[in-house]
């Protein structure tokens, strides 16, 4: 088995099986699992669950808004970040309407949950907003965009 372009989603347990017939018996053998860890730079996941980009979200004005990225990473990120315009909050930090969350871990193995949290969103909120990764091994930076639908009275 041959696997190029390795990314976190490829970490697991491999095995080889392999079926022939035997005077028209089926017969299976199966190896030991053999175990893949994948260590590297993070890299934050381009991609929801479902296989569908999901970097943009949309809130009323006035609505708290909730951005969140799963970034994969081994050794552990040593420094997360979210940066828009001239800000840069650090993981658990916080600044007026903006919070950071500290990275939780995800269901995947060395992989993790970053969360921005704007209160009280406003049209100026409407920007992209980047995910800074690092580990001592790399750095990933992707983006994740605000919109904010305003109310207009009739």
């Amino acid at each position: 088995l041959v696997i190029d372009n390795v990314t976190y989603d490829y970490q697991g347990e491999y095995e080889c099986r392999a079926t022939n017939f035997i005077n028209g018996q089926e017969r299976t053998a199966t190896s030991d699992p053999i175990a893949l860890q994948v260590v590297g730079a993070p890299q934050v996941l381009r991609t929801t669950s479902g296989g569908v980009a999901g970097h943009s979200v949309s809130v009323k004005k006035g609505d708290s808004a909730t951005l969140s990225l799963i970034v994969c990473a081994d050794p552990r990120p040593r420094h997360v970040a979210w940066e828009w315009g001239s800000l840069r909050l650090e993981a658990g930090s916080g600044i007026g309407r903006y919070r950071v969350d500290d990275v939780t871990q995800d269901s995947r193995e060395d992989c993790y949950l970053a969360t921005l949290h704007i209160d009280d969103a406003d049209l100026q909120d409407q920007r992209p907003y980047y995910l800074v990764v690092e580990n001592e091994r790399g750095t990933d930076r992707h983006a994740i965009s605000l919109r904010v639908e305003g109310m207009f009275s009739g």
